[in-house]
Order: C-alpha cells, then structure tokens, then sequence
C-alpha cells in the first residue's frame, strides 16, 4: 500500500533563544500545500511570470479574467496550469462597443525545486515548534491506540505480534516529551504507523469485507493527520525560510479580432479574424521570507512565442449605420459600435520575451509590498521593445490569511519609443487595478 506520509526534511538554523535550536522541522504533504497557498499569494497577481499559488485573477485594465489551480507532487515540486480569456479591446469597449475581440489562453508550467525538495528554514518560534510537534504525536498516539484495541478484539489479528510492536513503541513516548526528542519520536511514530498500514491490509487470511472495513478505518485516521497538519501550518509562525525553484511552462493563446483593410471594396474592408500563437518558457524563481525583516521575491526568465504581430497593430473605433425607416421628411437609423484593428498584419512571426519581478515587502508592513517589473520584447520584422513598470501590493486578510490580492500598477511601454510614436514617454502608459483571491486546489 502506498506511504500515506511523504516527508520533507528542512534544515534549521537559528539566531536566537526564542527560536528553535539544532532541530528540523519536517513538513507533511498537506503542510507544504498550506505553507505555499498562505505565502506565494503574496505574489500571485495574475501576470504571467508570478505564478505560484491557486488563485483566481481579475485585470480591470486588460478586461482579464485569470483561473489559476495548483498541484504539488511527491517531491514537492509543484504543477500549475493558468486559465485566462477576456476582452482585446479592454474595459472601455463595454461601454461603448456591441461587439467585442476576444482572446482565451492556457498556459501549463511545472516548477521544479532547486533545494532538493526542501524549503531551508531558517528559524521559527520554539514554543510553536514545541506546540505543534506534540500535537501531531498525540494524533498519531491516539491513532496507534485504536488501532490496538481494534486489533484486540478481531481473532485474525489478535494473535499476531501488532499489539506487542504498538505497546513497545507507546512506551518509548512520555507523555510529557522534550523538545530535543520530539522529531525522532514522530518519525518512529510514522514508521510504525506505515508498516501496520501496509502490512495488515495485506494480510492473505482477510476476506474483501475485513479489508474495506480496515480499509475504511485507515482513512479516517489519514484524514484526522492531515487535517491537523493542515491546522497546524496555517498557524505555524516562521521567523524566516527561503525556497528557490525552476519553472518550465508552455503555452497557447488564441485571438478572435477584426481586422480593418481599406483598400478593400465596402463589403470586405473589415474581416474577421482568429490566430492560435503558441509559445515555451524558462523562469528562475527566489522567495526569501522574513517575518522581522524584509521579505523578497525575484524571477527572471525567458519566453519564446510563435505568434502575430496582433499586438502592434492600431485599434480604431467603427460605427456602422443602418437606414431602418423613414415618413419622408425623417430617417430612423440604427447603428453598431465595435472597434477593429489595421496595419500590416503578419503570422507565424518569432517572438522571445525577457522578463524580471522584484516583490519587496517591507519591515514593518509585510502586508504592502512594491512591485517593480520589466519585460522585454524582441521579434521579428519588429523592433525591439521595452515595458517597465511599477505596482503596490495590497492583501486584504481575514485573520491570519488573505482572502483577496489587490495590485495598482503603472507601466511605461516602450520606454524607448521604438515605434516613433507621437505620444511622450508619460503618455505611452497603462494605469490599472488586479485583484487576486486565493482557494486551494490541491
């Protein structure tokens, strides 16, 4: 039968008496799944190079809406896959258009740790530590002593050694357990628990009903662990860890527009049209967490898309009247509002992006963090372009978790005015507002 444990061993280092000293703390699955849900949604804005947490994302000014489900495996490296569709036109074409451009795309990416499958923590409160660690030894102790008086009373199993193995191990575990002797002890309790798992229901002389019936009482006891070891990260209090990781994605994207050609005749000047881009990315990722300090998250990384010029093409507004009546001296008319694109349209065009994040989230406000971001574009039959930009990070917390993300951000594109644009510098910017709210999908 498969472990029902996976543990991650973490290295602790520590700076001070009221942190933990010499000990490892060693995270369960259903740990490690909260500890990323409650800290990596910091960074979670929906953008395409800060994903790491389940989250769902709305982008006023691109009209964006963003699904984003995470999944973490064995060796707690994590599985992502991001959702999102919207309006081209963005949030004013609500108001004013009938018709809109639309675009959808998914985006897969899989984040392998850098630290051997271990988060380095780097100190935490020891009367937690202490708190939380006999906390799961006495749900596993209890556990251990069902099973004993189940197997007590079933002639199949009584009269094997279980109940020897469970006292001898019992007795090894006062009740009231120092510290220094907390870890090897849940581990022993692990280990035992594992291979009663395993070999019990295995046993050749159970018939299919004894079996479901174990079967079943083993799950409940599963359930009871990982709900308090869900519990007991959610309130775990770090005083600082650090992770690092690597994130390979793949993408695809799909825009539905229309494009305007007015060397065509009246009935063909504006054309729909529908473009698949795909493209392949690899992103280095840092997150350092410090509860009495400052808390830092970086990512650079490079992404290769297959694409169409789209983006660079010039949008205008188009208003198309139709005669729906007159009594000869007035004309009823009626009118349809969408906006179009025009240009030189091209496909199939190469297209490698160079983009960095910076998170910093101060001392004394760890729940407001800047954001600053850069992204580079270089592609084919196009100069190259620069974005850089700014945001402030607002978490919105009930209790000790965030239930909602909020991100006001300002981008300068193409700093450089590659395109000879008329505009100025401050006028070549996009101002608006993302918001972000955490689930767990794992």
């Amino acid at each position: 039968m498969k472990q029902i444990y996976m543990i991650l061993i973490v290295s602790i280092s520590l700076n001070a008496l009221s942190y933990s000293q010499g000990n490892s703390y060693n995270f369960t699955y259903e740990e490690m799944s909260t500890l990323i849900n409650k800290h990596f949604i910091k960074y979670s804005t929906g953008q395409e190079s800060t994903t790491s947490s389940s989250f769902a994302a709305i982008d006023l000014k691109e009209t964006e809406f963003t699904f984003s489900p995470i999944f973490i495996t064995k060796n707690f490296d994590v599985w992502n896959a991001k959702f999102k569709g919207g309006i081209t036109d963005g949030a004013a074409s609500l108001f004013n258009n009938n018709k809109f451009n639309t675009n959808m795309s998914v985006d897969v990416q899989y984040n392998l740790n850098l630290t051997n499958g271990r988060i380095r923590v780097i100190g935490y409160l020891e009367e937690d530590y202490v708190k939380f660690r006999k906390e799961k030894i006495d749900c596993l102790k209890k556990n251990l002593s069902e099973l004993k008086e189940y197997i007590s009373k079933d002639d199949k199993l009584k009269n094997k050694d279980y109940v020897t193995r469970i006292d001898n191990i019992l007795k090894q575990i006062p009740d009231n357990d120092v510290s220094s002797n907390l870890q090897k002890h849940e581990e022993l309790l692990i280990k035992i628990y594992n291979e009663l798992d395993e070999e019990i229901n295995t046993l050749k002389n159970l018939n299919d009903n004894e079996k479901e019936i174990l079967l079943d009482k083993f799950t409940i006891w599963s359930n009871r662990i990982a709900d308090a070891s869900k519990k007991r990260a959610s309130e775990f209090k770090f005083t600082q860890f650090k992770t690092k990781w690597l994130t390979l994605g793949v993408s695809a994207r799909n825009d539905e527009f229309r494009l305007v050609n007015r060397a065509e005749t009246f009935d063909n000047q504006v054309q729909k049209n529908n473009y698949v881009s795909y493209g392949a990315k690899i992103q280095y990722n840092s997150y350092d967490y410090r509860k009495y300090g400052n808390t830092l998250f970086y990512s650079v990384g490079l992404n290769f898309k297959r694409k169409s010029n789209f983006s660079s093409l010039k949008k205008i507004d188009i208003t198309e009247n139709a005669a729906i009546g007159s009594n000869g001296q007035l004309i009823r008319t009626s009118n349809d509002k969408f906006t179009a694109y025009e240009g030189l349209y091209k496909e199939d065009l190469n297209q490698m992006d160079i983009a960095a994040d910076f998170f910093y989230f101060i001392d004394r406000f760890q729940d407001i963090g800047l954001h600053l971001y850069e992204n580079s574009r270089f592609m084919d039959f196009v100069k190259p372009s620069h974005d850089l930009g700014i945001g402030v990070v607002f978490p919105f917390k009930k209790k000790d978790s965030i239930v909602m993300n909020a991100e006001i951000y300002y981008t300068l594109k193409n700093i450089f005015n590659t395109k000879n644009t008329t505009f100025g510098l401050l006028e070549r910017n996009d101002i608006g507002l993302r918001f972000t709210f955490p689930f767990d999908a794992i």
